[in-house]
């Protein structure tokens, strides 16, 4: 069965269908469909029609079907999300550069305090501009060591860090612990300042015109010099390092959304709302919907379709909710019509399915069946 064949077969849905089209042409202040009705009543089959439509107009379309299982946490998604818009893309690499950086401060975490022995980071001191500084990693560890526990939980207060959530027993193995997680959080400037307030007799930093010439950022790039994703998995991380480390993908992944808006149509497809899991809710609401209704992005639209959807009356003016109506006996005929499956009891398929495209997909299936002889064993 190919994609046309099954897309030629679609019935039925025609206000759905013509509503889709309006969303897609921009030709309505409608930037979501919610489609919501039972299983076996042909959403999944709805959902292949509109990414084929939206395909077959050379729009980027990420489709997520929570059926299969996933992970559905907010790394898998954005990978997943960028993964399907690249193709369509005249310079991916460049789009999704910045996003790339964020994704890796939060991978692969012990390639990269390998690789990396210092980094760059920006400090504000009172009564002084803005500035770059470097920090060395060794330096670092060594200075803070002079610290004992109850002032390194200090510090971990003041940076929104979990203490308990540090990695590691001994007091060195969670400062290297502490120092690693504000690189990643982008909190090592001020974790920097915090201890040349607090500890003003040992050097925090070194100046830029310092700069070793092998200080290098550990990201992969491309030839052009964009950064591309390692790959790696995403690291333990207590609560309140985990819900910045969230924050800063989102944050960096809408802003790739929105920029790729300048030139393409977006379209977000949500198959089997219902499977979602409780992080794959809270992404689509901070980097689907919100954006949608509070008109940051202006060129993008969203279907979600499910048992159950989400409850959006705050948002009516932009969210519209639609269900699905069984079949006709009328549609019955022309489904089997389409399949060119002869059948003279119309009335006897259409009261055994009860207009049911799931249950009727299935007796077509069986009537277009054809016998074939075992394989002589």
């Amino acid at each position: 069965m190919s994609v046309v064949d099954y897309i030629e077969w679609f019935v039925n849905r025609t206000k759905q269908h013509k509503r889709y089209r309006q969303m897609l042409a921009n030709e309505t202040p409608m930037a979501t469909m919610l489609i919501e009705a039972p299983t076996g009543m042909g959403k999944t089959f709805l959902v292949k029609k509109m990414r084929y439509l939206a395909e077959k107009a050379r729009h980027p379309v990420v489709h997520i079907d929570f059926r299969t299982r996933r992970p559905y946490d907010t790394l898998w998604l954005t990978r997943y999300a960028r993964h399907q818009i690249s193709p369509l893309l005249h310079n991916p690499d460049e789009i999704f550069s910045d996003l790339n950086e964020v994704v890796n401060r939060f991978t692969d975490m012990n390639m990269v305090v390998l690789r990396q022995k210092n980094a760059v980071a920006t400090i504000v001191q009172r009564g002084q501009p803005p500035r770059e500084v470097y920090v060395d990693f060794r330096d670092l560890e060594k200075t803070m060591l002079y610290l004992d526990e109850p002032e390194i939980r200090n510090l971990c207060f003041d940076l929104g860090i979990s203490y308990d959530h540090l990695r590691g027993v001994t007091l060195r193995e969670r400062v290297n612990s502490l120092i690693q997680d504000s690189h990643r959080l982008d909190l090592l400037g001020d974790l920097v300042v915090w201890g040349a307030e607090e500890l003003s007799s040992f050097s925090w930093w070194h100046e830029m015109d310092q700069l070793p010439a092998e200080t290098a950022d550990a990201s992969p790039t491309t030839a052009g010099g964009a950064i591309t994703d390692n790959g790696g998995d995403f690291q333990p991380l207590g609560e309140d390092a985990k819900r910045l480390a969230l924050k800063q993908i989102n944050r960096a992944f809408r802003k790739a959304i929105a920029d790729i808006q300048q030139t393409h149509r977006l379209v977000f497809l949500i198959d089997s709302y219902e499977d979602h899991t409780d992080e794959a809710e809270e992404w689509m609401h901070q980097n689907l919907v919100l954006p949608l209704v509070d008109r940051q992005y202006s060129n993008m639209l969203l279907v979600i379709a499910g048992q159950d959807t989400p409850e959006y009356n705050e948002y009516k003016p932009l969210i519209g909710k639609t269900g699905l109506a069984p079949f006709t006996k009328e549609h019955v005929g022309e489904y089997f019509g389409k399949r060119n499956i002869i059948e003279e009891d119309i009335d006897k398929i259409y009261t055994y399915c009860r207009g049911m495209p799931g249950i009727l997909a299935t007796m077509a299936d069986m009537a277009s069946m054809e016998e074939e002889d075992d394989d002589d064993w």
